[in-house]
């Protein structure tokens, strides 16, 4: 039963350190490191206006935004249900989309408000069965767009990106791409130009949090690590302690060179054992000073999982957000399972150690 209870401990701990792995690479497949979201604190802040965006766009740094609805289009004589995505030109760079046909709408484009559309894969195929649309045309209101590319989103709905130029609407919140290693002053002092009240916005640097995951994983590689150094000096601490006494009686009848000279395994295995140990030290300072570390910039960005995004990149934040509690959650069940594994082998230890004084 016992021996069932620790393979069962051992299988958990393994799920544990490989959620955390799986949450890192998924976090890593975001690609959203590099991405400064300004948005209001609260929902019933004003929205920020898109000529004051486009001409901050493309001087320092660039920037996008969506400003998403829900719309009736019409294609080769069908209605589709869409999601309706209005942004500006440098949207497929900042948040690294891939055109599989045809081009994004340009600058010039957007400035001299052509009505030009981009479908997602998905609407694509809905609309037209393949992706070779360039040149087509669909219906939406009283307005004909011409289909420019098709855009991978990575979507299963079914979304087309149109030039904000083509509607009177302004965002409630945008995103400035961390490409140019300016430092966040420096943007912080560029956005004062656009938004009216500096104060009323928070901005969340989704490198911040994804660094909160990686962290937790990469204390959770040094906990076993340093789990693996004490099952080993536990599993060979009788004969370690045997090895170090032999080693005291030979430096008593014997130089340090004669010792690796006449008994040179003895030697190694002793320097290989005090090497382990102070690898395992090592590790275990290393271990708390980035768990104090870890902890204090956590301290820093808790306001991140207070905050209720309600902006067109919310989603993003909502996924960074669950990514953090999970990788919390992996991290603790790991530690448990690893103190329960220490605990019940110390036990057995023990067990034995009565045995072999009692016989």
């Amino acid at each position: 039963m016992q021996k069932k209870i620790r393979h069962f401990l051992w299988l958990l701990t393994a799920t544990f350190l490989m959620g955390l792995f799986i949450l890192s690479i998924h976090v890593r497949m975001m690609d959203c490191k590099d991405w400064l979201l300004v948005t209001p604190i609260t929902s019933d802040s004003s929205r920020i206006n898109t000529e004051a965006l486009e001409k901050t766009n493309g001087g320092v740094f660039l920037l996008t935004y969506e400003i998403l609805s829900k719309e009736n289009l019409q294609a080769l004589n069908a209605n589709y249900d869409v999601a309706v995505i209005k942004t500006n030109f440098t949207y497929p760079f900042i948040m690294h989309k891939k055109l599989l046909e045809g081009s994004f709408f340009t600058e010039k484009d957007q400035k001299e408000r052509k009505n030009l559309a981009v479908l997602n894969k998905t609407s694509a195929y809905a609309m037209f069965g393949n992706i070779n649309v360039s040149g087509l045309k669909i219906k939406m209101g009283q307005n004909q767009y011409t289909v420019t590319g098709v855009i991978d989103d990575e979507s299963e709905d079914k979304s087309i990106y149109i030039p904000v130029s083509c509607s009177e609407e302004n965002p409630r919140s945008f995103v400035v791409g961390l490409e140019n290693n300016l430092t966040r002053e420096q943007i912080k002092n560029q956005c004062k130009s656009i938004l009216s009240e500096e104060s009323g916005y928070r901005f969340i640097y989704f490198g911040d949090l994804a660094e909160v995951v990686y962290g937790v994983f990469l204390i959770g590689l040094k906990l076993a690590a340093i789990s693996i150094f004490l099952f080993f000096i536990q599993r060979s601490n009788c004969r370690l302690q045997q090895n170090i006494k032999e080693y005291k009686d030979l430096l008593k009848r014997h130089y340090a060179r004669e010792l690796f000279e006449f008994y040179p395994k003895k030697v190694i295995k002793i320097g290989f054992a005090f090497t382990c140990m102070i690898t395992m030290i090592i590790l275990i300072l290393n271990l708390i000073f980035s768990s104090i570390e870890y902890f204090l910039f956590c301290h820093d960005n808790i306001w991140v999982l207070q905050l209720n995004d309600s902006s067109a990149f919310g989603f993003i934040t909502s996924a960074l957000k669950t990514s953090i509690y999970l990788s919390v959650f992996f991290i603790i069940g790991f530690s448990i399972n690893i103190c329960l594994l220490l605990m019940e082998r110390l036990h057995s230890s023990g067990d034995w150690n009565n045995g072999k004084n009692t016989n």
